[in-house]
């Protein structure tokens, strides 16, 4: 993609990544490569992430003075992917969008920890407003000042169901204190900033995590916002107690299935957090629906890493055009956590997964993609998404 028809641009990618822990100068790199992928070509739109220590204004004001009108969004993130420099977590991440074809829509709902449900809906109203209906919305939203599960559904109602919303919450580094999006020319706290896409977009995408269900599934039979109570006819806590002995001190790495239908086919994950809690109820990230069926997962650390690449590829052989123009990936700050210096596996055998197509992506508190094409949005945890875009 990216080649030339006459006026026409089809569509082209291009990322720029920059190690560089000086904003001016990281940002100043990053245009820089950026330009020379463009040569010349007009861009529509762009997607920033950074690390948090970053001076995101800086950042900022540079890529609009480079490419003024761009449909910009963001977010800080908890690492940094990408074709061109791999895995950071002190990086800056620019991904920028050329078309003459496809038609990029920049928005934001603000203040979304005060009313959620009723922000969300009025600004993705007024971005509808003139456009033709998007076939995709790509999210950087903020994820420590309200209920992710809540922003999900609430998008969802907005842009029904023929439209995906995929995208990732903003990270701090496992500080758990604030994270900041970006949206056009501005930085911001407790907002979700979004790109509407539309035209002639093609586009496939793929969730995997490694982890796969063991033991039986159960129901979850008390629930709360962010937290299971209890699992069939014991306690949540007590029900892990059963497969791993009374330490749960590693909880994280056990979480939990919970499937879409009663066939048990298909399943996301919702990771507990520190240990149980005096009434035997597990904090989760993220909510569980009420009766719904729960089974405790296990991964090797194998198995993470490969499943990377394997998301990568179920999106490649989806992908119902013949030219795609680029990935974008959203891997969960969970999984960097028990990887460790093994992160770099996962980021590596991605990109030999892939040669010659742009890649960028980051490390997020909470994924968010269908299951599959056709299915609802959901929140994720602990997983990694591929989403592969072009026009041919």
């Amino acid at each position: 993609a990216g080649r030339h028809q006459g006026s026409w641009i089809m569509l082209k990618m291009v990322i720029g990544h920059s190690e560089d822990i000086d904003s001016h100068d990281a940002i100043a790199e990053i245009i820089k490569h950026c330009l020379e992928q463009l040569d010349g070509l007009p861009t529509k739109a762009g997607i920033l992430y950074a690390a948090i220590d970053h001076d995101f204004q800086v950042l900022i004001d540079s890529v609009n003075m480079a490419f003024p009108g761009l449909a910009l969004i963001g977010c800080t993130t908890d690492g940094e992917l990408s074709s061109v420099g791999g895995f950071t977590e002190d990086g800056v991440v620019l991904t920028l969008f050329a078309s003459d074809s496809i038609e990029f829509y920049s928005g934001v709902a603000r203040g979304i920890s005060e009313n959620p449900g009723v922000n969300i809906q009025d600004a993705l109203k007024t971005s509808l407003v003139g456009i033709e209906y998007p076939k995709l919305c790509f999210v950087t939203s903020s994820s420590l000042t309200t209920s992710s599960d809540g922003v999900v559904t609430e998008m969802r109602h907005a842009l029904g169901v023929d439209c995906p919303i995929i995208g990732g919450n903003a990270g701090d580094q496992w500080r758990f204190e604030k994270t900041f999006q970006f949206f056009n020319n501005e930085v911001l706290s407790d907002a979700i900033p979004y790109l509407l896409v539309s035209g002639p977009l093609f586009y496939s995408h793929s969730v995997s995590s490694g982890w796969q269900p063991i033991g039986k599934p159960a129901k979850a039979t008390s629930v709360g916002p962010g937290s299971i109570k209890r699992i069939g006819d014991e306690t949540a806590a007590a029900f892990y107690e059963r497969y791993l002995g009374q330490n749960l001190d590693t909880l994280g790495e056990y979480p939990l299935a919970v499937f879409d239908d009663e066939a048990f086919k298909s399943f996301y994950l919702r990771s507990p957090i520190l240990g149980e809690n005096t009434d035997g109820s597990l904090t989760m990230v993220g909510d569980i629906p009420a009766d719904a069926w729960v089974q405790i997962t296990h991964a090797t650390r194998d198995r993470v890493i490969e499943s990377a690449s394997e998301s990568v590829s179920q999106a490649l052989a989806a992908y119902p055009g013949s030219s795609p123009s680029g990935i974008l990936c959203i891997s969960c700050a969970g999984r960097k956590m028990l990887l460790g210096t093994r992160t770099q596996e996962e980021v590596q055998l991605l990109r030999d997964a892939i040669p010659g197509i742009p890649v960028g992506g980051f490390y997020a508190y909470g994924e968010i993609a269908p299951l599959e094409r056709g299915g609802a949005t959901r929140l994720h945890n602990e997983t990694f998404i591929s989403l592969v875009i072009g026009d041919v």
